[in-house]
């Protein structure tokens, strides 16, 4: 399953972590306000233009079905407060995003890269 993510020309194996954790730190942070969604989109579209545009076409609609389900979930269980959904959304869509990195990174480069280390 994993093998239909790998991309051609895989990013360093440890910045593809630290990508990784810093969407989904920055994804957090900006979550409060209109800045998330924008954050969301531009990582969405460096990632695409980087290479990673066949792995984020297939995570594409488990976004949205993800997006849709939690955020029903959370509309409901908040007492119908948009704000929190919106919030809880911008932070579902950066851990989705933060996942892209490190999917198509093949393990082997990873274990190479840390023996070396």
């Amino acid at each position: 399953m994993m093998e239909s993510f790998q991309v051609r020309k895989p990013l360093y194996p440890l910045l593809s972590i630290f990508i990784s954790i810093m969407i989904l730190t920055v994804a957090l942070i900006f979550a409060k306000d209109w800045a998330g969604v924008f954050f969301i989109a531009a990582s969405f579209a460096l990632l695409c233009f980087t290479g990673y545009w066949k792995c984020c076409i297939k995570v594409l609609p488990f976004l949205i079905l993800y997006q849709v389900f939690f955020s029903l979930i959370f509309y409901f269980a908040s007492g119908r407060n948009l704000t929190f959904v919106f919030q809880m959304a911008i932070r579902l869509a950066g851990v989705v995003l933060a996942f892209i990195p490190g999917a198509c990174l093949p393990p082997v480069n990873l274990v190479r890269n840390l023996t070396q280390l």
